[in-house]
């Protein structure tokens, strides 16, 4: 039957004056039931025709006993006539929030009912309607996000009287099938893959998630689908850990990535051996590729983990507020960088919440200089071990190092290594996000090319988690309380009072200088001469421990360099290598040892002093005790950010409450003021 919509407009009008003329009236139920009907058949947003609607039923469920008897009829065909709407053909009905909420209402009404209602049957016939409404008004927000994901949480409550012969769980892997398959046929709908997600969520056994993630990809990869849903849906299952297991994660994205170079080398061969080849292909490859990029990249930069510092006695505040390297930096960028919010105290006391575009100046800074920081909110392992015999050839070997990490045809974002040695031995460590047979094949022999034959290597395939582990040497669930490893750096005039428990100090007291090269300038053979020279001259002899580590933060593809150095107060987004060189006493009950101050700072101006005007800077995770405060200023900072940094602290914190020695105002500077 058509009706059209002048006569339908003629019928709103009388069933409007219908109803409002019979409210006050007797036995007026079937009228007034009847005139609403039409009146949300015109307008789905009639909220007083959906109200007394609502009313009715209530009071047929609370009334005579002759009233309740025709309760459940009632509540049917109350059922019958929304699917009716929410199906029908009509735009503003398949996606009116006012019949959809009332839908929710009338199915909040089965809780009351004594009889049980079989569950698979229920969702079933809901998610069926949800389906048809999604299929009449594609991206239909209120049909999947408004009921469906309502639907579900009504389920999980147990609210209703449900036959539990199926479980909840049986009941969501059955949903997450059919949700799956609509999904697919649809695969520019955001508002379904949003719910399918929200399934993913409430399935306990995340395993059997393989199966429609893989079949997803296969699909993308033949119909080469650019839809921006589908790929969302896709970075989000695999930038999370707790949808999928690590190992399948790793796996998908693989694929994505094998997918992506196939996607080069076809538009290479292409473009260089078929000029006439049509430009509508080629565009559609180049879409293929770039949804595929976004998606990685998205995956690389706000997946749910961070990079992890490769010292296990560096904290949370100290590792992201400043910088916070790892393996993995180059290819998420610095800890730091995935900060997006600071809860903050202020030296006046009062309690901020900063983000880069509330109190940015807050957010740039991040320092303990400044402000008091309570919270921070954030968005597989290989090694080998050789030795060298001469400076000449120790510097060789690195030369060929610093040769192959600026080589952007091998190494990209995905490799993060460094180097360390006591005098003795050589170590060369690291991470890679990849295949262990590509490592093999296309990787270790470039690196291999550049070093000595290793005395043995330990070359293993692990979960991001285990990398972790394998690194900090211990398991890294630790307790929240008494947790006790620690490192101590010392001042020059290391304290010998008589109420130091030295026997508790765990690590032992450490002195630590360090060194950051720049990107343009490049270690020469007479700088790493210099610097292996004095290793193995004089390191080799030394009574007290110490080691030089050297990490790798620039290079081909790295992401630590990406960021500008004006977004944060991390000013070295320029480096290419940071050295770390520290030494420890191995008895902290007697005087911090006369040897190791001085080997630890004429190891640093080895390298520094042979390569004059290279720009080195040092590293703010490494306090330097030695620095007077304009010195630590110039080599931690530079001049631009350390004046943008004393404008804000002058204007945040006038009168220095948080202060340390290497601070952003002097002590000349404090006196002056006082």
């Amino acid at each position: 039957m058509g009706i059209t919509k002048r006569q339908l407009v003629k019928a709103f009008i009388e069933a409007r004056h219908i109803f409002f003329s019979s409210l006050q009236e007797r036995d007026s139920l079937q009228v007034l039931l009847e005139a609403t009907q039409v009146m949300l058949l015109f307008d789905p947003e009639h909220l007083t025709a959906a109200n007394y609607r609502k009313r009715a039923l209530l009071d047929l469920k609370n009334g005579a006993a002759s009233a309740t008897s025709q309760y459940p009829r009632f509540v049917e065909a109350e059922l019958y006539l929304l699917e009716s709407f929410l199906t029908s053909p009509l735009h503003r009905h398949t996606k009116s929030p006012t019949l959809w909420n009332h839908r929710r209402f009338v199915m909040e009404l089965f809780s009351s009912q004594t009889l049980p209602v079989d569950m698979d049957t229920l969702c079933n016939s809901e998610l069926a309607i949800v389906m048809r409404a999604g299929e009449k008004h594609p991206k239909n927000y209120y049909a999947w996000n408004l009921y469906a994901k309502w639907l579900f949480t009504f389920l999980k409550s147990g609210h209703l009287a449900l036959d539990q012969s199926h479980s909840f769980q049986c009941l969501t892997s059955d949903s997450i099938s059919s949700v799956h398959e609509w999904c697919l046929r649809h695969p520019s709908d955001i508002s379904g893959w949003s719910f399918l997600l929200l399934l993913f969520r409430h399935l306990h056994d995340t395993s059997s998630l393989v199966v429609p993630v893989s079949k997803t990809l296969d699909l993308a990869f033949s119909f080469r689908w650019s839809h921006e849903a589908v790929w969302t849906f896709l970075r989000t299952v695999l930038g999370s850990d707790v949808l999928l297991p690590a190992t399948d994660r790793r796996a998908l994205t693989q694929r994505i990535e094998e997918r992506l170079r196939n996607f080069e080398t076809v538009q290479l061969v292409k473009n260089a051996d078929v000029p006439n080849e049509s430009m509508a292909e080629l565009k559609t490859y180049k879409t293929d590729y770039s949804f595929m990029r976004e998606a990685l990249d998205w995956v690389e930069r706000w997946g749910t983990t961070t990079d992890g510092d490769i010292d296990r006695n560096v904290g949370v505040g100290g590792h992201f507020t400043h910088g916070g390297y790892g393996y993995a930096a180059r290819r998420w960028g610095l800890a730091l960088d995935t900060i997006i919010s600071l809860d903050v105290v202020l030296a006046n006391g009062s309690y901020i919440h900063a983000i880069n575009t509330t109190y940015p100046e807050i957010f740039y800074v991040g320092s303990i200089s400044f402000d008091l920081t309570t919270s921070s909110h954030f968005y597989p392992s290989q090694g080998f071990r050789g030795v060298a015999d001469s400076r000449e050839a120790a510097a060789e070997y690195f030369l060929g190092l610093q040769i192959f990490a600026q080589n952007a045809s091998v190494v990209d974002r995905n490799l993060g290594f460094g180097t360390n040695t006591d005098g003795t031995d050589f170590h060369f460590q690291g991470i890679y996000f990849g295949g262990l047979v590509r490592f093999n094949d296309e990787i270790l022999p470039e690196i291999l090319r550049h070093l000595p034959t290793p005395e043995s290597k330990d070359i293993q395939e692990l979960s991001w988690l285990d990398s972790l582990t394998k690194i900090a040497r211990e398991p890294l669930i630790q307790p929240l309380i008494a947790y006790d490893v620690h490192a101590n750096f010392v001042s020059l005039t290391f304290p010998r009072k008589a109420n130091v428990d030295f026997e508790s100090l765990n690590p032992f007291p450490q002195y630590a200088k360090s060194i950051v090269t720049q990107e343009t300038e490049p270690l020469k053979r007479e700088t790493l001469e210099s610097y292996f020279g004095y290793v193995i001259n004089n390191g080799r002899h030394l009574s007290s421990p110490w080691f030089t580590v050297v990490n790798l933060y620039g290079g081909a593809d790295s992401q630590i360099n990406t960021i500008p150095a004006s977004s944060t107060a991390y000013p070295q987004r320029s480096s290419l290598w940071v050295f770390q060189n520290q030494g420890a006493t191995s008895d902290p009950t007697q005087p911090f040892p006369d040897d190791i101050i001085p080997f630890i700072t004429n190891l640093t101006d080895s390298v520094t002093h042979a390569q004059p005007g290279a720009g080195f800077a040092s590293a703010p995770n490494y306090v330097d005790p030695s620095l007077t405060a304009a010195q630590a200023h110039q080599l931690y900072y530079g001049d631009e950010t350390y004046q943008r940094l004393l404008a804000l602290k002058t204007r945040i914190d006038p009168d220095a409450v948080f202060l340390e020695p290497s601070g952003y105002r002097s002590g000349v500077e404090l006196q002056a003021k006082g």
